[in-house]
C-alpha cells in the first residue's frame, strides 16, 4: 500500500501547524491522529485486510507507531462516501457517543478537504455527512458522599495491584477536585509549577500552551509535599523543578491513560458511578460548582479554569438554575484531606 496515508497525514497536520493561528499543541495533533487511525482502522478491517503485529511498550512513541500503523492500512482510493458511511454507521452501532462521532468526523473532514486542495482527491467523500447532534447535557459532579468514598479509595492500596501508591493517588485527588485541572494539565505539570512562596498557587498551561495561576488551599499542598516526600523516599525520578511532578511507580512520566485507569479503579471501589466520558472531568465539574458556592462570580470562575469563552463556563449556572446545584455539590475537599493527611504544611499551620 506504499504507506497507505501515513505521509499525507504527517503532510496534513504540517500544514494546519503552520496555518493556525495558535499552532498545533501535540494534545490537539495526537488527538487528530487517533481519530483518522480509528476510523482507518474500521475501514481496513471491513475490507479484510491484515493488521501488523503492534509493537513494543506503551510510551509516545509506542503511540505514534500504532497510529502510523492504522493508517497504512488504507490508501486515497479507500476514501469514498460508501466506504466512510459504513464506519460511521459501525460507530452508532457500537454505541460510540455523538461527541465522538463528531469529533472523528471533523478530522476526517480536515484531511479530506486538504486532499481536494492538493490534488489527491477529485471531490470530499465527507461533503453529505451531518455532524452528530449531541443531546444537551448538564455536567456530571460528586456529591460531598461520592467524594468522601472516592478519596477513601484513593487512600487504600490495592491489594492486587503492585503499582499502589496512596500518597500519590490522594495528591492526585487533591488538584483534580481542589483546583479543578483538566486531566492533560494535571499529567502535563512540573514540580516547578507548584507555588508555596506569597501565596499557594499552581501554574497550570492549558489549552494552546495559555497559562494561568489557580490558587489553591494549604491542604492541597500538603497532599502534595507528602507524596514528593515519598518519591524521594521511593528514588523515582528527579526533583529539579523541570521534571514532571506526578510520575508511575516505575519513575515514568504519568500519562492521561494512567490516570483514567485510576479513576476507573477508584469510582469502582468507591461505588459511584460516572457518565461514561467524564471520568477525571467530574472532579473538574466538582470543583466549579463548589467555587460557586463559595460566592465566586462566573468571570473569576472562567479564569480559574481557563475557559476561552464564558459561554462555556456559565453551563454551570444552568445546573443551578435546574434545581441539581446543591444535590451535586462539590465537598470541601480541604476538609476530607485533613483526614488523610497528617503532615505538617510548609508553613507549620
Amino acid at each position: 500500500m506504499d504507506g497507505g496515508l501515513v505521509e499525507l497525514v504527517d503532510a496534513w497536520v504540517d500544514d494546519k501547524r503552520a496555518r493556525s493561528r495558535r499552532g498545533l499543541s501535540p494534545a490537539s495533533e495526537r488527538a487528530y491522529r487517533s481519530d483518522l487511525a480509528g476510523l482507518a482502522r474500521r475501514a481496513a478491517d471491513a475490507h479484510g485486510r491484515a493488521d501488523p503485529d503492534p509493537p513494543d511498550g506503551d510510551d509516545a512513541a509506542g503511540a505514534n507507531a500504532a497510529t502510523n500503523r492504522q493508517l497504512a492500512r488504507v490508501t486515497v482510493a479507500d476514501l469514498t462516501e460508501d466506504n466512510l458511511a459504513a464506519v460511521a454507521s459501525a460507530l452508532v452501532a457500537d454505541c460510540y457517543a455523538a461527541s465522538t462521532r463528531a469529533r472523528m468526523l471533523s478530522a476526517w473532514r480536515g484531511l479530506c478537504r486538504w486532499l481536494v486542495r492538493h490534488g489527491h482527491l477529485t471531490s470530499d467523500p465527507t461533503l453529505g455527512f451531518e455532524t452528530p447532534a449531541a443531546p444537551s447535557q448538564l455536567p456530571v459532579a460528586f456529591s460531598d458522599a461520592e467524594l468522601a468514598r472516592i478519596l477513601k479509595a484513593a487512600a487504600t492500596p490495592d491489594p492486587d495491584s503492585t503499582a499502589a501508591w496512596p500518597t500519590r493517588d490522594i495528591a492526585l485527588v487533591a488538584v483534580l477536585a481542589g483546583a479543578g485541572l483538566r486531566a492533560s494539565e494535571l499529567t502535563a505539570m512540573k514540580i516547578g509549577d507548584v507555588g508555596r512562596d506569597d501565596a499557594y498557587r499552581l501554574r497550570v498551561t492549558g489549552k494552546g500552551g495559555k497559562q494561568r495561576v489557580v490558587p489553591v488551599a494549604v491542604e492541597v499542598l500538603d497532599a502534595i509535599d507528602a507524596y514528593l516526600t515519598d518519591r524521594r523516599a521511593r528514588q523515582l525520578g528527579g526533583q529539579a523543578s523541570d521534571q514532571h511532578l506526578f510520575v508511575r511507580t516505575d519513575g515514568r512520566r504519568f500519562n492521561t491513560q494512567a490516570l483514567d485507569h485510576l479513576v476507573d479503579r477508584w469510582l469502582a471501589a468507591a461505588g459511584v458511578s460516572i457518565r461514561p466520558g467524564e471520568k477525571a472531568h467530574a472532579f473538574r465539574h466538582s470543583y466549579a460548582l463548589g467555587q460557586l458556592d463559595n460566592g465566586t462570580t462566573i468571570a473569576e470562575l472562567q479564569a480559574l479554569l481557563g475557559h476561552a469563552d464564558i459561554s462555556t463556563t456559565s453551563i454551570y449556572l444552568r445546573l443551578s438554575g435546574a434545581g441539581l446545584h446543591e444535590t451535586a455539590r462539590a465537598a470541601p475537599i480541604t476538609h476530607l484531606l485533613r483526614q488523610h493527611q497528617p503532615h505538617p504544611s510548609p508553613d507549620g499551620r
